[in-house]
């Protein structure tokens, strides 16, 4: 899970988890697929063309903090093809990707389903 959550050294300790922590409470796993799918389900449905682009441009967002500039960058695109996904991520979700409770519950949610895509992995 740690190498997930982006520690340079591929580990963490429970403190370092943070919000995470809460999660290992929670016994009914029903409830956080719920979370995710609610959150990114528009984005991440099965046979969606663009889905892959939509995640990895809202987790470039996310890790930027909302600035489609250094998202644009980091992801090497044009600054119109973000304007073009947030758009579209906008659309889908039906959330503002400038609200910060949508960029929590989103940050989360990415992790979760990170965490979840690379366990079904291994």
């Amino acid at each position: 899970m740690a190498q997930h959550l982006r520690p340079a050294n591929g580990y963490c300790s429970f403190n370092e988890l943070g919000v995470l922590r809460l999660l290992q409470g929670i016994v009914d796993r029903s409830l956080i697929d719920d979370f995710v799918s609610r959150t990114l389900g528009p984005l991440i449905a099965p046979g969606r063309k663009q889905a892959n682009a939509l995640v990895h441009t809202l987790d470039a967002l996310l890790i930027e903090n909302g600035n489609g500039l250094k998202a644009a960058q980091r992801l090497g695109l044009h600054r119109n093809t973000i304007n073009q996904r947030i758009q579209r991520i906008e659309q889908l979700s039906g959330q503002p990707i400038d609200d910060p409770l949508f960029r929590m519950n989103a940050s989360v949610a990415m992790l979760i389903w990170r965490m979840s895509e690379a366990h079904g992995k291994e």
